[in-house]
């Protein structure tokens, strides 16, 4: 018993020390890979298939950072606990861009999608599904009033959570 609360002791002095402490933002030596080891850090880590730039707090991506992929999918924008999650942009490999707002990795709300060919348009997203294919799914079909209430209502809803 005095081991564990020596240790829960040990663990809040240095979550204090390392709050109190402007020395506790440390810069990361690419090569070190260090961003891992800190409560709080500002750096670059490269995964086997990614590389990521930007924040960490509590030993993952938290706050505003890049993530690159291998396949060339990247995304910019704000994470929390190591997801996507707040404005952001992902671009794919094909080069189509959604910037919106991400929640859990999912895109949530209003989107511009940007296609390759540069064509923009406004699509509304809810849990990564657009509010037409989500309304289709509750079993209304385009022609009917209830569909388009769906749309307009699951616009509305997504556009205010």
């Amino acid at each position: 018993m005095k081991i564990k609360s020596l240790a829960v002791a040990l663990f809040i002095f240095f979550i204090v020390a390392c709050s109190d402490n402007e020395e506790a933002d440390i810069q990361v030596v690419e090569e070190e890979n260090e961003c891992v080891f800190y409560l709080y850090c500002d750096g670059i880590y490269d995964y086997a298939d990614a590389r990521y730039d930007g924040e960490w707090r509590v030993f993952q991506e938290n706050g505003f950072g890049s993530l690159e992929w291998e396949t060339g999918e990247k995304y910019k924008g704000y994470f929390k606990d190591g997801l996507y999650d707040g404005d952001g942009t992902l671009t794919l490999s094909n080069g189509t861009k959604y910037a919106g707002r991400f929640h859990q990795n999912l895109k949530h709300g209003r989107f511009r999608v940007t296609s390759v060919s540069g064509e923009e348009e406004v699509r509304f997203y809810i849990r990564d599904v657009t509010v037409e294919k989500f309304c289709e799914d509750l079993g209304l079909t385009q022609d009917t009033s209830e569909y388009q209430i769906c749309i307009f209502n699951t616009a509305i809803e997504v556009e205010t959570s």
